[in-house]
């Protein structure tokens, strides 16, 4: 990773970024799959929240570009 970028990513408000992407998770799953937010549960167990998780886990590791 260039440290340009692991610079922005260190700075970067992480609380702010996955409460907006887990919210906006929730809103395409209720989309996709209909149902509430609360009794949502994806296949295989997936939540919209472990989907954000998983997603931040990948770009950290390098798997994902963002």
């Amino acid at each position: 990773m260039e440290p340009e970028i692991r610079k922005l990513i260190q700075g970067a408000d992480w609380p702010r970024i996955t409460k907006e992407l887990a919210v906006y998770t929730c809103y395409r799953v209720e989309i996709t799959f209909g149902g509430k937010k609360d009794d949502l549960v994806l296949p295989v167990g997936f939540s919209a929240e472990a989907i954000v998780q998983e997603a931040i886990k990948r770009f950290f590791d390098g798997i994902r570009e963002w």
